[in-house]
Protein backbone atom coordinates (compact mmCIF):
# COMPACT_ATOMS: atom_id res chain seq x y z
CA UNK A 1 0.00 0.00 0.00
CA UNK A 2 1.54 3.48 -1.05
CA UNK A 3 1.43 6.34 1.57
CA UNK A 4 -0.43 9.48 -0.20
CA UNK A 5 1.57 12.60 0.88
CA UNK A 6 -0.36 15.63 2.72
CA UNK A 7 2.74 18.23 1.53
CA UNK A 8 4.82 18.30 -1.69
CA UNK A 9 8.47 16.97 -1.12
CA UNK A 10 10.88 20.02 -3.00
CA UNK A 11 14.93 19.16 -2.64
CA UNK A 12 16.76 22.20 -1.38
CA UNK A 13 19.92 22.92 0.23
CA UNK A 14 19.56 25.40 3.49
CA UNK A 15 21.11 25.64 6.51
CA UNK A 16 19.01 24.46 9.71
CA UNK A 17 19.92 25.59 13.09
CA UNK A 18 18.86 22.49 15.21
CA UNK A 19 18.71 21.89 19.43
CA UNK A 20 18.07 18.87 20.90
CA UNK A 21 15.87 19.20 23.95
CA UNK A 22 18.29 19.01 26.97
CA UNK A 23 21.38 19.68 24.84
CA UNK A 24 23.52 22.27 25.94
CA UNK A 25 24.40 23.71 21.88
CA UNK A 26 22.62 23.67 18.85
CA UNK A 27 24.16 21.66 15.79
CA UNK A 28 24.12 23.25 12.36
CA UNK A 29 22.84 21.38 9.42
CA UNK A 30 21.07 21.37 6.38
CA UNK A 31 17.68 20.65 4.49
CA UNK A 32 17.93 18.74 1.89
CA UNK A 33 14.36 18.34 1.38
CA UNK A 34 11.68 20.42 2.17
CA UNK A 35 7.59 19.95 2.82
CA UNK A 36 4.68 22.10 4.51
CA UNK A 37 4.67 19.38 7.46
CA UNK A 38 8.98 18.97 7.48
CA UNK A 39 12.06 18.39 6.13
CA UNK A 40 14.44 15.99 5.86
CA UNK A 41 18.11 16.74 7.31
CA UNK A 42 21.27 15.93 6.36
CA UNK A 43 22.06 14.59 10.20
CA UNK A 44 23.12 15.56 13.21
CA UNK A 45 23.82 11.71 13.77
CA UNK A 46 22.96 12.55 17.36
CA UNK A 47 19.33 12.85 16.40
CA UNK A 48 17.53 9.39 17.16
CA UNK A 49 13.89 8.58 16.22
CA UNK A 50 11.80 10.06 18.57
CA UNK A 51 13.57 13.06 19.72
CA UNK A 52 11.69 16.68 19.89
CA UNK A 53 13.90 19.24 18.64
CA UNK A 54 14.09 22.65 18.02
CA UNK A 55 14.69 24.54 14.55
CA UNK A 56 15.46 27.23 12.56
CA UNK A 57 15.35 27.04 9.00
CA UNK A 58 16.60 29.92 6.86
CA UNK A 59 14.66 29.89 3.49
CA UNK A 60 16.81 33.12 2.19
CA UNK A 61 19.53 34.63 3.12
CA UNK A 62 17.46 37.99 3.51
CA UNK A 63 14.38 36.85 5.27
CA UNK A 64 13.59 36.15 8.69
CA UNK A 65 14.41 32.14 9.64
CA UNK A 66 11.39 29.58 10.46
CA UNK A 67 11.42 28.86 13.65
CA UNK A 68 9.62 25.87 15.11
CA UNK A 69 9.18 22.44 16.80
CA UNK A 70 9.74 18.92 15.38
CA UNK A 71 10.11 15.52 16.34
CA UNK A 72 12.73 13.30 14.40
CA UNK A 73 10.71 10.29 12.50
CA UNK A 74 12.73 8.02 10.78
CA UNK A 75 16.42 7.94 9.73
CA UNK A 76 18.50 6.48 7.10
CA UNK A 77 22.17 4.78 7.22
CA UNK A 78 23.36 7.93 4.85
CA UNK A 79 22.65 10.20 7.95
CA UNK A 80 19.33 11.68 6.88
CA UNK A 81 17.12 12.52 9.51
CA UNK A 82 13.15 13.10 8.67
CA UNK A 83 11.66 15.46 10.95
CA UNK A 84 7.69 16.23 11.24
CA UNK A 85 7.02 19.70 12.27
CA UNK A 86 4.97 19.57 15.62
CA UNK A 87 4.32 23.20 16.40
CA UNK A 88 5.22 26.05 13.89
CA UNK A 89 2.76 29.27 13.55
CA UNK A 90 0.46 29.46 10.67
CA UNK A 91 1.99 32.12 9.39
CA UNK A 92 5.83 30.18 9.06
CA UNK A 93 3.61 26.84 7.29
CA UNK A 94 2.44 28.86 4.88
CA UNK A 95 5.80 31.04 4.12
CA UNK A 96 7.41 27.33 3.89
CA UNK A 97 4.56 26.15 0.92
CA UNK A 98 5.05 29.54 -0.74
CA UNK A 99 8.75 28.91 -0.91
CA UNK A 100 8.26 25.43 -2.00
CA UNK A 101 5.95 26.27 -5.10
CA UNK A 102 7.63 29.72 -5.81
CA UNK A 103 11.12 27.36 -6.17
CA UNK A 104 9.53 24.65 -8.08
CA UNK A 105 7.89 27.48 -10.48
CA UNK A 106 11.40 28.65 -11.13
CA UNK A 107 12.55 25.33 -11.44
CA UNK A 108 10.31 24.99 -14.62
CA UNK A 109 11.09 27.55 -15.49
CA UNK A 110 14.68 26.65 -15.97
CA UNK A 111 13.91 23.70 -17.17
CA UNK A 112 11.55 25.29 -20.22
CA UNK A 113 14.89 28.12 -20.39
CA UNK A 114 17.21 25.23 -21.33
CA UNK A 115 14.78 23.33 -23.68
CA UNK A 116 14.54 26.54 -25.93
CA UNK A 117 17.82 26.93 -26.25
CA UNK A 118 18.19 23.46 -26.72
CA UNK A 119 16.47 24.10 -29.36
CA UNK A 120 13.67 21.57 -28.18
Amino acid sequence: MSQRREFVRFKVNRPVLVHLDGALRPVQTYAVELAGGGLLLAGPHVLKIGDEIKFRLTLTPDSEPIIGRGQVVRSDPDGLRAITFTEMSDLNRRRVVRFIFASERAERRRMLEADEHDGN
